[in-house]
């Protein structure tokens, strides 16, 4: 994509993680509650095989119908097509920016700096998913059915936020400061989660 359109297309494309916890909450609460005993299963054992077994799936599909370049990708026409390779090639011209050789990528101090802020944020975001139906469950939902409807609501509101950010940073060619922004948003959540341990209604918001 070409930069003044990536924000937005990264943000759609990210959203199938916020849509996958909009899914996999109910439908994981639903096959803890209803699934315990079909067929001679625990319904955490269901919880496994309905979470795994698309992505066998879907990996197949990538491997299949994902293009590696805009002159592969059978959805777009012919003159699509050459309008994408163009905009990206005179981007690479007026920038300077090519793919750069592995050692040039491992001896910039910047790469590291980067791979550490991605680390600690994907920590944030991993620790939430993981524990977020235990915090609901302590905050006096026992219906583990209810627990993932309620554990969907922060997906929802993460996929409209995602989107507009992206928008955002699209329309007002930033990066930095967006991500800045977003960043804080995680810390000031989590920090209040974690130090106050407000209550259900409080820590959904």
């Amino acid at each position: 994509y070409p930069s003044t359109r990536r924000g937005r297309a990264i943000a759609i494309f990210m959203t199938a993680t916020a849509l996958a916890g909009v899914i996999v909450g109910p439908l994981n609460g639903a096959l803890m509650k209803f699934g315990e005993g079909f067929m001679g299963m625990h319904g955490w054992q269901w919880m496994f095989i309905a979470n795994g077994a698309p992505c066998l799936v879907v990996a197949f599909m990538v491997y299949f119908m994902l293009s590696d370049t805009p002159a592969q990708a059978r959805w777009l026409t012919d003159e699509q097509k050459k309008i994408l390779i163009r905009r990206v090639e005179s981007e690479k011209i007026t920038t300077g920016r090519t793919h750069s050789a592995m050692k040039d990528l491992l001896s910039d101090p910047k790469i590291f700096a980067l791979a550490l802020i991605y680390f600690l944020m994907s920590a944030a975001v991993y620790a939430l998913l993981f524990w977020a139906p235990t915090l609901i469950r302590s905050w006096g939902v026992t219906d583990v059915f209810h627990v993932g409807l309620l554990k969907a609501i922060p997906s929802v509101i993460g996929m409209i936020g995602m989107v507009l950010i992206g928008r955002s940073s699209d329309r007002m060619n930033d990066r930095r400061w967006h991500f800045v922004f977003a960043m804080c948003c995680i810390t000031v959540g989590l920090g209040t989660i974690a130090m106050l341990a407000p209550g259900l209604v409080v820590s959904l918001s």
